[in-house]
């Protein structure tokens, strides 16, 4: 996130708001920021995304495990676990 300049531990942003109109790929997108931002955040950093439906949520994980498992620089850095059943 953007910090300020004389203080680099200080975010200046805390909450970020993203409107996609439907049919836009907004599942991919978001399952994409958030290993970016896992990948670059600070340790323990919460991160959340907000479903209408458990179905829709399943899915931006099951994208965000497609993308780590296709690519061996950034899949060192993930332990994926398997959906409980």
């Amino acid at each position: 996130g953007w910090r300020f300049k004389d203080n680099k531990n200080k975010f200046r942003y805390n909450d970020n708001t993203l409107f996609i109109a439907r049919k836009n790929s907004k599942t991919a997108t978001i399952a994409l920021v958030f290993i970016l931002l896992m990948l670059t955040e600070q340790n323990y950093s919460e991160f959340y995304s907000i479903c209408l439906t458990k179905e829709l949520a399943s899915e931006i994980k099951k994208i965000m495990a497609q993308i780590i498992n296709a690519s061996p620089l950034i899949k060192k850095y993930f332990t994926i676990s398997l959906p409980k059943t």
